[in-house]
């Protein structure tokens, strides 16, 4: 087992190994709950609430609550049903939750109870040895804890329901040995009593937050847990691990390090073109690691274009420019590639010669790239030496891949003929989540003409240039 600390500390300093060769077909596959531990559920529906999307127990079963919450979360953040890659943003919110403000369980031994706290920047409002009050100075949410008779616990509760705005944001609870009252109070503070019955002792948990802090109250609420305590852990060799420690070696894939090559060419000259293509609203563009090679400046329309992210292992790369604000941008294919299927690449190969966009048809010639990897896919569309970086399009003018014309002698020692390949979608999708970055996806199910298509790669296809 390993705390999530470790796992954060990993996050940030490890080194990719080596031989790291991520199984995209498990980070794709459909999530299945009965594949996973208690522990690891756990960890996921800590994320789920704190990306509001949960509001339960923090007990690992996984029903139907946890099932529409995951759902809900998948469909709003990658508009597709829940896959096994969705839960890794899950995991590092849990993460910043647990160690950004040195969040960490507590335990009580008489009776046995325990619950998830701050325990770093909280003042202590009012300690007695049957009760102890907090407040914590990074949100607005304050706790209490009280050990006490039924009398002391039925006034809690009516003070909670005499502090109601409305009935309508009120839920209850009460059986004999739990009694649950969450209110919005008249302030739109949130209060949330909960009282159980355990060793002939009533534990009363009282917390308090304003909306903008909703989330952590109900993370601490749901963490509340009687004589079975637990941390949050997770396991070594399991599902999760597997997904985690995939994604974390992508991430931490070591930056290139090598001095620029020494050149006699003159300062600020266009050394190099490529393409690439807008994925967002906000300017950003995909194209290849490799294009951006030794650049120290990149344009795109005479406009100077920010480097946001790059990654050598899936040679990708992303690019912003506040000339592509608001401009019409490609959209992902939800489905995976299909053997034979046909597709349309664009680019700007030659640009010296060929000042305007090319666009060429193919079809996808093998679903996996050189020795059977499974970063890139083999496509029959004929592609030179500028069409790096271009989008690869299904009939649909849904986004299936990013070429990469340039072949690493290392696996072929020459480029065979009419062999080309290009970055998987799934690749493609991952790097962009794990950078933060906004994608959407194509919902269109009419095949577009070749007109059509055309004019769609014109609209997204940009021309990129490399200056010394």
């Amino acid at each position: 087992m390993r705390r999530l600390v470790i796992v954060l500390f990993i996050w940030f300093s490890a080194a990719l190994p080596s031989q790291a060769v991520p199984d995209i077909a498990e980070l794709r596959a459909p999530f299945r709950s009965e594949t996973f531990t208690h522990d690891e559920l756990r960890i996921v529906q800590l994320g789920l609430i704190l990306v509001g999307h949960y509001n339960g127990i923090l007990d690992g079963k996984w029903g139907a609550i946890s099932s529409k919450a995951l759902s809900g979360y998948s469909y709003s953040e990658f508009s597709e049903p829940p896959k096994n890659i969705h839960l890794t943003s899950l995991i590092f919110e849990a993460v910043d939750f647990l160690d950004s403000s040195e969040w960490e369980i507590i335990n009580f031994d008489d009776p046995t109870f325990s619950i998830i706290v701050p325990t770093k920047h909280r003042s202590e409002v009012v300690e007695s040895e049957n009760y102890f009050s907090f407040s914590h100075s990074e949100s607005s949410l304050n706790y209490s804890i009280s050990f006490s008779g039924l009398d002391k616990v039925v006034n809690f509760h009516k003070f909670a329901m005499s502090e109601a705005k409305d009935d309508s944001n009120t839920y209850t609870v009460r059986n004999k040995n739990r009694i649950v009252t969450s209110v919005e109070k008249r302030n739109n503070q949130l209060l949330y009593v909960r009282s159980d019955l355990v060793d002939n002792v009533w534990t009363t948990v009282l917390l308090s937050a304003f909306p903008q802090d909703k989330n952590i109250l109900n993370a601490v609420a749901g963490s509340i847990r009687f004589n079975n305590p637990y941390e949050f852990t997770i396991p070594e060799n399991g599902k999760l691990a597997q997904v985690l420690d995939t994604v974390i070696a992508i991430a931490n894939e070591p930056k290139q390090t090598t001095e620029p090559k020494k050149t006699e060419t003159p300062k600020n000259a266009l050394i190099g073109t490529g393409s690439g293509y807008v994925i967002s609203n906000q300017g950003h563009i995909l194209t290849n690691a490799h294009v951006i090679e030794d650049c120290q400046t990149l344009k795109v329309n005479e406009t100077q274009l920010d480097i946001i992210a790059q990654s050598e292992l899936f040679d990708l790369a992303v690019l912003q420019s506040k000339s592509l604000l608001n401009t019409p941008h490609a959209q992902f294919a939800t489905s995976t590639i299909s053997l034979n299927q046909d597709i349309s690449v664009a680019g700007f190969p030659f640009s010296d010669l060929l000042s305007s966009l090319n666009v060429t048809r193919g079809n996808v010639s093998a679903i996996t790239g050189l020795k059977g990897d499974n970063i890139n896919f083999q496509i029959s569309a004929p592609v030179q030496a500028g069409n790096s970086g271009g989008p690869v399009f299904d009939k649909y003018g849904a986004v299936i891949g990013t070429v990469v014309a340039k072949l690493s002698p290392k696996a072929t020692g020459s480029v065979p003929e009419n062999i080309n390949f290009a970055v998987r979608n799934e690749i493609a999708q991952l790097f962009l989540s794990q950078n933060r970055i906004p994608i959407s996806f194509n919902a269109n199910n009419t095949p577009l003409s070749a007109v059509d298509l055309g004019i769609l790669a014109s609209n997204v296809t940009q021309l990129i240039e490399c200056y010394n």
